[in-house]
Formats: structure tokens, sequence, C-alpha cells
């Protein structure tokens, strides 16, 4: 679940003493905690390599303070996964390749041979002849078993690599779908999805074809000095004598290499986080004109990479370069030698002269060409390091965890005992201290109190997403420590304020909250819900797939269908964290009785900012400071008159019973399905138009992977996974998310099983393509020679020259699937970068100073996705200059695209939307952004301080004395204040540091500080306790004198006083006018004012 991390500051009470005891011993356990951790990370520390690679460079520099003691892994650990039948399949390419490294040299002494016939033997001789092709035969040979033996290698190689990787890849999502919540605090979900992604990549490339090669090459390189030693000791002396200093040098490139890649590895984790929050957020940066920022940020981080590439490069490129060098000086030396030796008597072949110095020369220029594969394998063990550390941490909170308690028959009785906590991640901020509540079983209690108080914290460690530093959370007096988790998270139904759906089906998405309900009891909760009905009306009813997050429904349709996925489960324990926040009054009217009921003969606890739903409660729980301030029903606290009754006053709630029992006998009415809330794209992508990001290719985690390579489905879920990880967990469906993510590799299995072969053939040819070459050109030399054709001098350096040219096949073949690899990625992304967006342009077009009138002519639109519905028909109204026009309906009825075609997210089929006269579409859409300012239902913040999310896409610089101006106005400057940081803050990924109601306070005042000439609200106060609402209505009341302003509310008590009040459903307006006038109408408008029970 979404949790209120809240860091208001906490005044010490005279309880401070025994709190501060509390918090000394919660220190202990957080050190406890780094402890295991760094027992984990020791496991990768520095060990003796012995092996052939020993002289690969372990350098502590090469890695960031983040992870001081992280170290790449050893050669074995990078095939820990690997099966028995892996390992059988590994000795068979170990030793195919050990064998083709063998056959390589060994050739060249049929060659030798075969060179002493073309030299030393007459031409016209029949023995010049025979003997010629023998030994061509015999190189034919070594052709056809390095063909057979480079085959097997590589389907051996890439067939262990493939099932070691998805091994990896599951490991690695079931680990992480295990970690505990403050872990999650601390490590960003976009950062983990690079590491998948692109870590585990890497790890791929370490173990599959490009091992063998090496092997094959360190094989090459023995073998081609003890044939030379054994044919002429002399001559392979002189070339042995330079290896120590060729040894020196690849010892020196592979630390270099070492130390660039672990930190280029960090900047590519850190730019893939960037990418992912722009893209998932891409509605807010388009709106705030914060894709420069965005793409600068993501350049930033991309341009740290490149430099660390660049460092990579420039060592590898050095250093080969004189590795060359040294390496044709060898070859100079050894034929001149060999010439003086056969002079001098002491070698009478010069056959052998060539061969010897070729294979020693071939062996040691062999060692120098697999320099980049054994780049390739330190990134993989480097890159192994961090993925290894995630599938090794064992969380003290572990969702896989089979020991606990089950209480047999279950009561539902929840008590909180003098519980303080604090978040890992700000551990100077204390967050309860000493709260003590008690819900009796069956009862309703509800959990009220300003943003940031605790009331989502307590739910958190109610459900064991984290644990209370000291003091008990029991359930039937049992602590929740002692409980299975498993267990103890199917016995609770968690509703979310946020609510998260998956890419599947409406039916399977519900299932996520009970896989054994039957489709009766599925419909029976939804219509319970309010969802039956616009679930029917959706294309394929239950089994319409609703996109990546649900983006193909409203807020309120997915809330719906959240609440009836908490139902299916029939808890014993029931937790609404503002379930009913997204919905219009008529729909909340039907939802909350229909909980109500659901609530009977269980124990609920409700977190309400909108007291309305909870004055029939058993018992309230006003917090405050990390305590209860006061409890009592709602009739005790009124009287009372403390905090609560403020509260109730503030939201100016009538108790009518009357009326509010004639809202709940009204039929539902008919909803208009589908108000699109798509968030996708990238550098380019941010510049797309919301259409593009309409189609089912372009979800989220389908771009998003898309940045690294052209890559399929598979990492498109791993995405979905990683961000949802907290649903996941507490619906307790790791289970189901880990075999889903199974199935989808296996899916994967027959195409790679296709490409693996075609590569092995790729493979083998260039491997033996230069004994075909030497065979052929040999044959051909004989005869020519035989026949007189062609003088044997003139045979012989075309011989040698096609020789070095097959070498040139030989070293290109392992990079083919790379180019290929690399060509089809590199076609989509450009396809991508030169996309134009159908809005064309965003700096085309006329720049006017707008006034802030704004009119819509005869509009209909119709989604991209949905040709078929019509999501406005004719639509028609006008705001004036500083009118404050106010949207109401149900959900789904059109309000929310209205926003999107005044921010031209989208174009509109017929009609037009005009501002000050002019056509929408002939202004510039950046200039046009720049005097509009949106605040959304659900605020979208981006990793970064409080003081960046404020400034996102202004172009001048902001004072600090106008950053605190704004955030006075949007009620936030006590809260940021507060923190220890202060507008330097960092918000965490998506603003996980701060409850709700805060990120939705600094949503705020980033739209105020726009100073913008029209401002829209969608739901703007909507995740706001009574108390900040009323000051921050009152801001925004401040806030939109002299401006247009446009806002959708469901809480009609922010929207009485609007200039215009238009009802829309069904894509039309079916009443406007003033609160006064349209109450006097007693129409539609009307009926909502009496389900909210507000006074008239």
């Amino acid at each position: 679940m979404t949790c209120d991390k809240e860091f208001d500051r906490i005044s010490i009470s005279e309880s401070a003493e025994q709190g501060n005891k509390a918090f000394t011993k919660g220190t202990r356990s957080v050190e406890q905690t780094g402890n295991a951790e760094n027992d984990i990370k020791s496991k990768y520390k520095t060990k003796t390599r012995k092996s052939v690679l020993k002289f690969i460079s372990k350098n502590k520099r090469m890695y960031d303070a983040d992870d001081p003691d992280l170290e790449p892994v050893a050669l074995k650990d990078l095939f820990r996964y690997a099966t028995k039948f892996d390992k059988f399949l590994l000795v068979i390419g170990v030793i195919c390749s050990i064998l083709t490294g063998i056959a390589q040299p060994s050739s060249m002494f049929a060659s030798a041979s075969l060179n002493d016939v073309l030299l030393k033997v007459p031409p016209e001789s029949p023995y010049f002849r025979s003997e010629g092709f023998k030994y061509m035969f015999i190189i034919l040979a070594f052709g056809v078993v390095s063909l057979i033996l480079s085959y097997v290698s590589h389907v051996c190689f890439q067939s262990v690599c493939y099932r070691i990787v998805n091994t990896i890849r599951r490991e690695y999502v079931q680990a992480i779908l295990r970690q505990n919540a403050g872990w999650f605090d601390k490590n960003q979900c976009g950062v983990l999805t690079t590491r998948l992604n692109d870590n585990i990549d890497r790890i791929s490339e370490g173990i599959g074809d490009k091992l063998g090669f090496l092997l094959k090459g360190v094989t090459m390189y023995i073998v081609g000095f003890l044939f030379g030693f054994i044919y002429q000791w002399r001559i392979a002396l002189i070339i042995l004598a330079v290896s120590p200093f060729t040894t020196f040098l690849m010892w020196k490139l592979s630390q270099q290499l070492d130390q660039a890649t672990g930190k280029e590895l960090k900047v590519v984790g850190r730019a893939g986080a960037v990418a992912e929050e722009a893209i998932l957020g891409v509605r807010t940066v388009q709106s705030c004109n914060g894709q420069e920022t965005m793409v600068h940020n993501y350049r930033k981080e991309l341009i740290k990479g490149k430099n660390y590439a660049v460092q990579k490069a420039l060592w590898s490129g050095s250093i080969t370069g004189i590795f060359y060098f040294i390496l044709f000086v060898i070859l100079s030396a050894g034929l001149i030698y060999g010439g003086y030796l056969i002079k001098v008597g002491l070698f009478d072949s010069p056959g052998e002269l060539f061969s010897v110095v070729f294979a020693t020369l071939v062996g040691t220029y062999f060692l120098g060409v697999v320099s980049p594969h054994l780049m390739v394998l330190m990134n993989a063990r480097a890159a192994a390091a961090t993925v290894y550390e995630t599938i090794d941490r064992k969380p003290e909170i572990d969702s896989y965890s089979k020991k606990g308690r089950i209480i047999g028959d279950l009561r539902g009785q929840v008590a909180f005992k003098n519980v303080y906590f604090r978040y890992p991640s700000r551990e100077n901020v204390k967050v309860l201290s000493g709260l003590n509540l008690t819900a009796e079983p069956g009862q309703l209690v509800a959990l009220v109190g300003h943003s940031g108080c605790g009331k989502s914290t307590s739910i958190s460690l109610l459900t064991r997403l984290y644990e209370a530093e000291s003091g008990y959370v029991t359930i039937d007096d049992n602590d929740v420590k002692d409980m299975n988790i498993e267990w103890l998270r199917n016995v609770i139904g968690v509703v979310q304020q946020e609510p998260v759906l998956f890419n599947d089906t409406v039916e399977e998405n519900l299932r996520l909250g009970n896989p054994d309900a039957d489709m009766e009891q599925l419909v029976e909760m939804c219509k319970m819900a309010n969802a039956h009905e616009f679930i029917l009306k959706l294309p394929k009813g239950y089994q319409t797939v609703i996109g990546d997050g649900g983006v193909q429904l409203s807020g309120g349709q997915k809330q719906r269908i959240a609440i009836a996925r908490a139902l299916v489960r029939n808890p014993k324990i029931l937790l609404l964290d503002e379930a009913t926040s997204a919905l219009d009054a008529q729909s909340e009217a039907i939802v909350q009785n229909a909980l109500n009921k659901a609530s009977k003969g269980r124990t609920t606890i409700v977190i309400a900012h909108r007291l309305s739903t909870v004055r029939n409660a058993d018992k309230i729980a006003v917090f405050s400071k990390g305590v209860i301030a006061e409890e009592g029903t709602h009739d005790e606290l009124l009287k009372a008159n403390g905090i609560y009754a403020q509260l109730v006053k503030t939201q100016k709630i009538q108790i009518s019973d009357e009326l509010n029992t004639d809202a709940l006998a009204d039929e539902l009415e008919e909803e208009q399905s589908s108000s699109d809330k798509y968030q996708n794209a990238s550098p380019s992508i941010l510049l797309q138009d919301a259409s593009y990001f309409d189609k089912p290719q372009h979800l989220p985690g389908k771009l998003i992977t898309q940045l690294a390579a052209d890559t399929p489905k598979v990492k498109g879920l791993s995405v979905e996974i990683i961000e949802n990880v907290r649903t996941i967990q507490l619906l307790t469906r790791e289970e189901t998310f880990n075999k889903k993510y199974s199935e989808c590799l296996k899916v994967h299995k027959r195409p790679e099983t296709v490409r693996t072969h075609i590569e092995a053939l790729n493979f083998t040819v260039g491997q033996s393509f230069q004994y075909f070459i030497i065979a052929c050109s040999y044959s051909i030399s004989i005869h020519c020679a035989n026949i007189g054709l062609v003088p044997i001098v003139e045979s012989f350096n075309a011989n040698v020259a096609l020789l070095l040219a097959s070498f040139c096949v030989l070293l290109s073949a392992p990079y083919f699937p790379n180019v290929v690899d690399a060509h089809s990625a590199a076609k989509s992304l450009f396809a991508l970068i030169e996309r134009k967006p159908k809005i064309g342009d965003h700096k085309d077009g006329c720049k006017p100073t707008l006034n802030g009138k704004l009119r819509f002519s005869d509009v209909t639109f119709k989604y991209p996705q949905r040709p078929t519905q019509a999501v406005m028909a004719r639509m028609n109204f006008e705001a004036n200059r500083g009118q404050t026009v106010a949207l109401v309906g149900p959900s789904g009825s059109g309000k929310s695209t209205m926003i999107s075609l005044i921010e031209r997210f989208y174009d509109v089929d017929a009609g037009c939307v005009q501002f000050d006269g002019m056509n929408v579409k002939t202004i510039s859409l950046h200039h046009l952004r720049t005097q509009i300012a949106l605040v959304g239902q659900e605020p979208r913040l981006f990793a970064g301080s409080i003081r960046d999310n404020i400034c996102l896409g202004l172009e001048k610089n902001i004072s600090t004395e106008e950053l605190y101006e704004a955030l006075e106005i949007a009620n936030a400057k006590s809260f940021v204040d507060s923190l220890p940081q202060g507008l330097d803050t960092d918000v965490g990924e998506k603003g996980t540091q701060l409850s709700g109601g805060q990120k939705q306070r600094i949503a705020i005042a980033r739209a105020i500080i726009r100073k913008p000439k029209i401002l829209l609200l969608d739901e703007a106060t909507s995740a706001l306790d009574s108390e900040s609402e009323k000051a921050v209505q009152e801001a925004l009341d401040r806030a939109r004198q002299g401006r247009t302003c446009i806002t959708i509310a469901h809480r009609l008590s922010s929207v009485q006083n609007a200039d215009l009040i238009l009802y829309v459903d069904k894509g039309r307006v079916c009443e406007k006018g003033t609160h006064s006038t349209l109450m006097a109408l007693k129409g539609q408008y009307c009926q909502l004012i009496k389900r909210q029970d507000l006074a008239s």
C-alpha cells in the first residue's frame, strides 16, 4: 500500500525519557541490520584467484562510497545457479573450446610441411602434387573438426548461459518481492529495474560464447608456444621473452577497466532511475514543460557514464596499440633470427620457420585479441556482485518465511501498545511516539488527523511492512512479529489511497484478491463496490485488459475495482486508506454503504480526510504528532469541542440522517467509461503526444527497457512487478507473480533456442573459414605451380596474405550477433527519436500573452484506442477571465478529459478549444503550458530536492523567498521547515519520503510559483486532511484571484463558491449555474449535495 511517511517534527512530551530509550533500542536494531548486510557483502571480498585469469585486478577505488566493500564475484560464482545438466554442457563446451584452441596452432605444422613441399620440391615433380594435396586435405580435416567443435562449444555455452541467466532473473525478482519496505526506502525502483535489465545482460555476455572464445585464445597461446619450443626453442624463447611485458600491459588494462566498469554500472543505474521516473510521470513533466529538465538530468548521468566509457576506451585503445606494435616487432625479430639460423645451418626448414613464428605469434596475438572478451568477463563479475547481493539478502521481515503463529479462531481485536517508530531512511525523525490504540472485534475505527501525523504508518505496522522499534502491535493479544506473515496479510484486506492495478484483465486483477473465488463471487463484490455496471460497458467486460497500471480507467473506476478486490478476500480485518477519495458523491454514497455492510462482522480501520464517511464509526481516533490526541464517538468528540470538532466545522458537516438515508436509496445512473490516465515516455519520448502512449506497444515498462535495448515483453513485466511490489506483498501474491514471470521467460525459450543455433552456425563458419580458405588457395597454388602458370614464390606470398585475411573473419565472427542486436535496437530507437508528434513541434506557433478566457465550441472527442466510444459529444462551455469554473459529475463522465484537452495532451476530433478567441492548435504548445498550471489528483514528484520539484521546467531562476512564499500559500512551509534539510530535502523516488498530503501540497506550490493565467485543479485537495484542506482551499482561493480556474471536485464543499458550476455526464454539460441556482433546480447537482450531507 502507499504509506504516508510522516516527517513532521514531533515535539517531545513528558514521556520523552521512555521514547528516547525506545529509539536507542531502535538504533541498535538498525545497526544490527547493517551488520547483517555487511556479512553478505563480505562474501564478495577479494580472494586469491588460483586460475588462468589470476592477473585480473581488484581495486577498491572503482566502487562508489555507497558500496565500499562490494567487489566482483569469483569466476566460479557466475555459475552458481548451474544445474548438473548445465555443468555437463559446460564441461563439453570447455573441452570443445580447448580442442579448437589446440587445432589452430596444430594446423600450422601441417601448413609447415605443405610450405616445405612448395619451397623445396620442384613443381613439375609428381611428388609435388601428391604430397601437396595430402597436406592440403589434412588442413581441410582440421577445418571440419574445428567447425564441429566450434558449433558444439557455442551451443553449449549459449544454452548454459540462457538457462543460468533466466534462473538469475527469477531469483532476482523473487528476492525483490521478498524485501521489506525499509529496504525499498533506500533502493530506488529505477535502479533495481536497471540492474535486472542491464546488469543481468552483462552477466549473460560474460558467461556465454565469449567465455568459450576466451578459453580458445588462452589455449592457442599455450599450445602455440609449446609447439614452438618443440620445433625450434631458440625462436620460441625470443618471442616468449616479451611475454612478461605483454602480461604486465594486460594486468594494467584489466585494472583500469575494472575501475571504470564499476563506476559505469552505478551511473547507468542512476540514469535508468531518472528515465523511469520521467516516463512514468510524463503527464506531469509535459504540463510543467519539464522535458528539457528531465532530459538534462538523464543526459548528466549518461555523460558521467560516457566519461567512464571513454576512460575504458582510452586504456583499451592505447594498450592494444602498444600490444600490436610489440607483436609486429616480435614477427620481424622472429623472421630475422630464423633467417639467420637457416643461414648458419642451425635450422634447415623454411616451412617450419614460418610455422614456429606464426604459431607462437598467433598464440600471442589471440591472447591480445581476447582482451575485449576479458573485459566482458570482468563486467559480468562486477555486475553479478550487485545482483547477488540483493538475491542473498534475507530481510528481517521475510514475506517468504513459513515461520510464525497462525491463530485458529481469529476474533479481530487490534491493539497498538506504546508504539514508537521512525522510518529507516529518516532515522532522526520520530513518526510515532508512544501510540496507544485498540480496535475491538467487529468495531469500525476511524483514524483522522492532519497529513503526516502517523495514520498510514500505523497501518504499515499492522501489515508488517515495517516493524515497531518499541512497543507492540497485536491481534487478539498476539504480537504481529510472532505471526506468520503470509497468514497475517491474508486475513487483512487493504484498499490504498492510490489504487494499483496490473496489466491484465479485470477478472485477473480481481482474482489477485482471492484466486479461488468463482465468477459469481467476483460479480457480487463488483456490484457491492459499484463497479459492475461500468465493467460490463468495457469492450470485453470482465475479460478486458485494462493496461499497464490500469491506465485505461478513470481514477474512480480504478478505485472501485481495488475495493472489489479487497472485498473478494473476505478479510477478518479491513483497512481502508482513503478508499473513497477518488469517487464522485453518487458512487461514494453507494460504495460507502457497501463498505459499511462489508465491515459487519469484521474489524475495520478507516483512514479518512472526508469526515462525512466516518461519523458513524464506533470509535474515532484523532492523531497528532504520532500519538492519539482524542478518542471517542462522533458525538462524544463534538461535545469535547477539541481538535475533531474543529475538523468537523472546517468541513461544515450537517448531521442529517434523513438526507443520508435518501441518498443511499438512489439508484446508480449510467456512467461513461474510460478517462485515460496514461503515463509514459523518454528523452525523445517526453515530446510525444498523448495518443502515442495510448498504444499497447508504448506502455511504460516497454518504453523504459527500450532505452537500454530493444528488449522483449519479459522486461516490461519486471518493471511492473518492481514498481508495485508493495501492493503485491499486501495481496500475498508474490508466488503468483513469480510464476507469471517464469512463464513469460518460458515463452521466449523457443525463439532463444533458434537464435542460439543460428548464431552457432555463424560462429563456426567464421572459426573454420581460414582452414577452407587455406585449403582452397593452396590447392590452386599447387595446381598453377604444377602446370607452370604461376611462379611458386608469388603463390606463397598470396597464400600468406590470404591466411592473414582469413584471421579477420575469424576474429570478427564473435561480434556478428552483437552487430545484429545493435542494428535492431538502433533501428527501434532511431524510429522513436525521429518520430514527429501528431501535435507538431512543441515550440512552433504563436506566443500570445493570454488573458485567461477559455471556450469549448462543439467539442467532440474519442480516445485513439477507443475509436467507437465518444467521450465528448458536442461539448460547449465558456470561462471568462478570472472566473472559477467547477466541473462535477460521476466518474468517467469526461471531466479529466476536458483538462487533457485544455493542456493539449490530445487534439479534439471536431469543434475547437479556444484561448482568448484563438484556436489552441495555433498557439505554441511550450508557450501555452508556461501560462497554465495543473495540479492532478495523484501528485507526481521526482527524485531530487523539494526545491528541484517546485522549480521543475521553469526557465528563470527562482529565489528562496519566492519558494517560501509559494510554500506558505500551499500550507507547506511549516512541514518543509521541520525537515532536516528544508528545501534541499530529497523527496525520494516518486516522492516516497513524503506523505500523500505533503506531496499534494508540494504539487500545489509547484503550480502557484508559475503564476499561471489559467489554473487547472483535478481533485487538488483530495489527499489533504480537513485542517490542511481548509488552509489550502483558502490559499487556492487567493491564488486564483485574477486568473481563470478550472477545478474538478468530488468534495463539493470546495466548489460551492465557484462562479460557474458545470454538471458533466456522458461528455455533455447537463446543468450549469451557480451553487444557489443549481440547488433551486433540484436536479442532479442537488442530489449530489444531499449525498454529501452538506448544509444548504
